[in-house]
């Protein structure tokens, strides 16, 4: 399932913002909810009233991109839970979709691995001590 959002880097903290329900299952949104912390969440998501999955100091996470995202996404591991993040829009129903829409998934491939690159750019800035 795929939910829209925004990942947030400010002062050393990351976040996730997420704006509604996506594809999501109501189950799946009540154990977001448990993992979040949030009881609520799904009814928020649901309502279109977003919801903060996460919210944590970057020396308190695990952040990586395994080799089999190429780079459009990450995998954050916080204390509660790991979660995964892609940067490209979710797919839909695959059926004989002709070459224009080929070329506009091969398109949000590339960018995906463009935000990916600049997302783990921005993140090693991010916790590197100043000199």
């Amino acid at each position: 399932s795929s939910l829209p959002g925004h990942l947030h880097l400010r002062d050393g903290w990351l976040w996730l913002q997420l704006h509604d329900d996506g594809n999501a299952w109501g189950w799946q949104l009540r154990k977001l909810g448990q993992l979040a912390a949030d009881p609520d969440l799904g009814e928020k998501l649901q309502l279109g009233q977003g919801a903060l999955l996460f919210r944590e100091r970057l020396e308190q996470l695990v952040i990586g991109s395994p080799w089999y995202y190429f780079m459009g996404g990450l995998v954050v591991t916080t204390a509660r839970a790991r979660w995964r993040i892609g940067f490209a829009p979710p797919v839909g129903p695959i059926d004989n979709q002709g070459l224009t829409n080929a070329a506009r998934n091969l398109r949000s491939a590339w960018d995906a691995r463009q935000t990916g690159r600049r997302w783990l750019q921005a993140l090693a800035r991010a916790a590197t001590p100043p000199a």
